[in-house]
């Protein structure tokens, strides 16, 4: 892990991922957490400049959609208590799970288009999951 690395994830630890939190628990009306799994991100730079604009800001707006009424903040409320997310090495291996009150997100975020999920991808995976 290089400096430009070290630099964008202490960015991601002190800004981003608690920016993005506290839009999410406004979205949602309650107390999800953001749990980025910085390990799998320590030597690729464009996974972590594009971890935040394609990933977190998507995952907000699909659960923006999600939770545009009661409907919708209840069921996140009662089955997502947090929120993964994962950076993989080949997009045939992204995914989007949720299990146990983990809503996982992993994704190829280094690889570009192919790599990552759209809003609308991860909007839909939740109202059919939820």
């Amino acid at each position: 892990m290089g400096l430009i690395e070290k630099r964008l994830i202490k960015a991601g630890q002190e800004e981003w991922v608690p920016q993005a939190q506290k839009e999410l628990r406004e979205l949602t009306g309650s107390e999800q957490v953001y749990e980025v799994e910085w390990e799998g991100f320590l030597s690729d730079e464009a996974a972590l400049s594009n971890v935040r604009n394609q990933g977190l800001r998507r995952i907000n707006a699909a659960f923006r959609v999600v939770c545009s009424d009661d409907l919708g903040k209840e069921a996140v409320k009662e089955q997502v208590a947090r929120v993964a997310v994962r950076n993989v090495t080949d997009p045939a291996k992204k995914a989007l799970s949720l299990t146990d009150g983990t809503f996982t997100i992993a994704a190829a975020w280094g690889t570009g288009d192919q790599g990552y999920f759209t809003d609308t991808e991860i909007m839909n995976y939740l109202q059919r999951a939820l």
